[in-house]
């Protein structure tokens, strides 16, 4: 203020100095204030920057932990699933396995079982062929037997035709001839007449079994003589 009155004594000027030295001051105040208010505006802008920088910095960690844990979480399930699988498969083999050797089991089973039929068969074959030998063995025995004994009764026949034409005849019975047609007569009749009775139980042995089987068949059985060994005039 001293230098402007200074400058001039005239009032009016002096005031115009005033007026546009205030104007200077208060310009520069604003100018001075808005550039405060700049590097305020500035710093806020920056501060907030920086939060909003630091606010997507904590969201993209947030959101990359949320991918780690979504990437952790399907390679678990993935890493179950392929275990599930991988124990399927195991389990499917292991139960493919059991029913092999179980069909194997049966199959030797059978196979063992067929084996023992047929061992069984075999022997009840041999045994029956034994038994039909045996059989075949006691008929020639006894066929023999028979043809024997039938010999030895015709025989014994012919000797009493002989001795009964001897008896009525005028010629004398040699003494030797009477005593060997009476020996065979004491000693043939029994065995003769137990023939017969052998005969007869045979005979009807037989006809009861043809009867049985006949039977099975369904038809009747043919007869035969019970006497097949002797001639008819015997009886």
């Amino acid at each position: 203020m001293q230098q402007l009155c200074s400058l001039t004594t005239d009032p009016q000027k002096l005031l115009m100095l005033q007026q546009a030295l205030i104007m200077q001051v208060m310009t520069h105040n604003q100018v001075e204030a808005k550039r405060k208010q700049e590097e305020e505006r500035k710093k806020e802008e920056e501060k907030r920057k920086q939060l909003e920088e630091e606010k997507e910095a904590r969201r993209r960690a947030k959101e990359e932990e949320k991918m780690k844990l979504i990437a952790q979480k399907k390679a678990e399930a993935a890493n179950a699933k392929e275990k599930a699988m991988e124990e399927k498969r195991l389990r499917m083999e292991e139960e493919k396995k059991q029913k092999l050797a179980e069909k194997a089991r049966k199959a030797e089973e059978a196979e063992k079982l067929r084996k023992e039929e047929e061992e069984r068969q075999r022997q009840e074959e041999i045994r029956i062929k034994a038994e039909e030998e045996k059989a075949r063995e006691l008929e020639r025995k006894r066929q023999a037997q028979l043809r024997e004994e039938e010999e030895k009764a015709a025989q014994l026949l012919e000797e009493e035709i002989l001795l009964d034409e001897v008896s009525h005849s005028e010629a004398p019975i040699p003494v030797e001839m009477k005593s060997a047609l009476e020996f065979f007569k004491k000693k043939e009749e029994p065995r003769m007449l137990t023939l017969l009775f052998v005969q007869e139980e045979g005979y009807m042995s037989m006809e009861v079994k043809k009867m049985s089987w006949f039977g099975g068949l369904g038809c009747s059985a043919p007869r035969f003589s019970p006497y097949p060994f002797y001639p008819p005039n015997l009886f």
